[in-house]
């Protein structure tokens, strides 16, 4: 199996499709999409995922444009990596019960109705919105977060 970029590693599981880290593959691609060859059914083809990267700040500007404020939209650390968290960034931050706490908190009442006006869900968890690691995760929340109707919708992976 060839590969290609700086990762290439000896230790590398030989099953695994080839992933090009070098950018897209295509000038109409944009960038923050990593491109895989893989094998399905003896035929090769192309797959594409968005990175954290380009999913946050695809994310914090789409929730900038539609409610003219702010938002704190960070990925995770460790074994949640993957994982991105949108709430009220810390300045905005209260008590459980919605009274100021400058510094770090919980989204406010208010400020999670708004979250959840603009994302298009029922309701925000007091410790904001957790987005699941993953390319369908990712493109649904790109598309809430701009004003869009999703147009995939992310399946749970885990148990």
């Amino acid at each position: 199996m060839r590969r290609t970029g700086a990762l290439t590693s000896p230790n590398v599981d030989p099953g695994m499709p080839e992933v090009i880290l070098s950018g897209p593959v295509s000038p109409k691609k944009e960038a923050g999409v990593l491109q895989s060859k893989t094998s399905v059914g003896g035929k090769e083809k192309m797959m594409s995922f968005l990175t954290r990267e380009e999913t946050i700040k695809r994310i914090r500007a789409g929730l900038r444009a539609r409610t003219g404020r702010d938002w704190s939209v960070s990925g995770g650390r460790g074994t949640a990596y993957g994982w991105i968290t949108v709430e009220a960034p810390p300045r905005r931050q209260t008590d459980w019960e919605g009274r100021p706490l400058p510094g770090g908190g919980c989204t406010s009442p208010a400020e999670r109705a708004e979250l959840a006006r603009a994302l298009g869900l029922e309701s925000v968890h007091p410790q904001g919105v957790s987005v699941p690691s993953g390319s369908d995760y990712y493109q649904e929340y790109i598309d809430r977060a701009e004003g869009r109707t999703p147009t995939v919708f992310g399946q749970r992976y885990w148990d």
